[in-house]
């Protein structure tokens, strides 16, 4: 019997492009920074440093922010965890 080793091959990380924002993650992105800029002209500091923080937590998750949003609400309010 031969024996498997839990060590990681050293090609089996992540790749560049393996995952990614892509196009969509990016006009995403865009449309959430637009609407921080209109918020930072209208002084709304705190709302506006918000939308930038989210705008780039949708540019870095790309197509999987839904899933990620739908898996925090998922633990929050219902205890169970994934």
């Amino acid at each position: 019997m031969a024996r498997t080793s839990k060590v990681a091959e050293p090609g089996s990380g992540l790749s560049l492009g393996e995952t990614g924002a892509g196009a969509g993650g990016l006009i995403a992105a865009g449309a959430v920074f637009v609407g921080a800029i209109v918020f930072f002209v209208a002084e709304s500091y705190l709302i506006s440093m918000s939308l930038v923080s989210l705008a780039m937590l949708v540019y870095v998750a790309g197509p999987e922010f839904r899933k990620l949003i739908q898996s925090s609400l998922t633990v929050f309010f219902s205890g169970r965890h994934l």
